[in-house]
């Protein structure tokens, strides 16, 4: 039976530390989220935002739209925030509207103020870094789903009975903005053995059962089942979906728990994580 990863617990090492810093810099800094939309899912995640940004001392705006807005009204926005000086940190809650051009969005950021860490300036200093080592210490704004699963996978080898075996890196998903800095981060481990495999990809089973390392980041229910993991493997389930009231994860976790050796759940795993690097970035924002 695989050991859980617990998120929750990693992510309060990071909160206390940021809690600290606040105390001590003794400032307020300030998250501006925009949701657009009735998604109930990002309403989830931006009440789980909301409630570690007020639980460590950050001050959380919501600006909130309807479906129809437009995207000239939600870039207008972005700029009044920029200039705000009582804003550290801006996201925009993933999925937008179909209709808007979601790297318009992002740039449309200050990078100065981009929590989520994937303006393109700010993901081009990240690969520019020499090492990874610390990365939460780094004197930049971090790509925080990246970094999320670097903490997990850090917690997971200093645990593991022989982390020198984690060797083959398989990720489902399509490439998006977090595959670069993943891949980098292995690189700079020694690790080159890297794979990112489409979801339909028709041998996917076959590519995913020689993993040591599983990360799924799809949004697609149960894709990966017990047969298509490795024995032994260590599997990071990012992908949430709601099925019948309720978040299931990429990853059977029921059967695949009894054939990995660490693996994440679908609620408690890499999510607060993700939120705890957010804030970091606010916190680096504002000091």
């Amino acid at each position: 039976m695989a050991k859980i990863i617990d998120g929750k617990t990693i992510a309060r090492a990071i909160a206390k530390k940021l809690e600290n810093r606040i105390k001590n810099a003794a400032l307020t800094p300030g998250l501006a989220a925009i949701l657009i939309g009735e998604d109930e899912a990002s309403k989830i995640y931006i009440n789980e935002k909301r409630k570690t940004a007020k639980k460590i001392g950050i001050a959380f705006h919501l600006f909130a739209f309807p479906d129809d807005i437009s995207e000239k009204l939600v870039l207008e926005r972005i700029q009044t925030l920029n200039k705000d000086g009582n804003i550290h940190g801006i996201i925009v809650q993933f999925p937008m509207p179909k209709s808007f051009n979601a790297d318009k969005i992002i740039k449309a950021i200050a990078r100065n103020k981009d929590a989520d860490g994937f303006h393109p300036k700010n993901i081009a200093k990240f690969l520019r870094l020499p090492s990874l080592e610390n990365v939460l210490d780094k004197p930049i704004l971090v790509p925080v789903t990246p970094v999320a699963i670097i903490e997990v996978i850090h917690n997971v080898k200093l645990h593991h009975p022989n982390p020198d075996s984690l060797k083959k890196i398989v990720l489902v998903g399509k490439c998006s903005v977090f595959i670069e800095p993943l891949i980098r981060y292995f690189e700079l481990d020694g690790n080159r053995d890297f794979a990112v495999i489409p979801p339909d990809d028709p041998n996917l089973f076959k590519k995913t059962c020689v993993a040591d390392i599983l990360i799924s980041a799809v949004g697609r229910p149960n894709l990966i089942s017990k047969k298509m993991v490795r024995n032994g493997a260590v599997v990071i389930d990012i992908g949430t979906s709601r099925v019948r009231g309720r978040i299931v994860g990429d990853v059977d976790f029921e059967n695949v728990q009894t054939k990995a050796s660490f693996i994440t759940p679908p609620i408690g795993g890499v999510g607060p994580v993700t939120v705890a690097v957010l804030m970091r970035n606010v916190v680096y924002a504002a000091i």
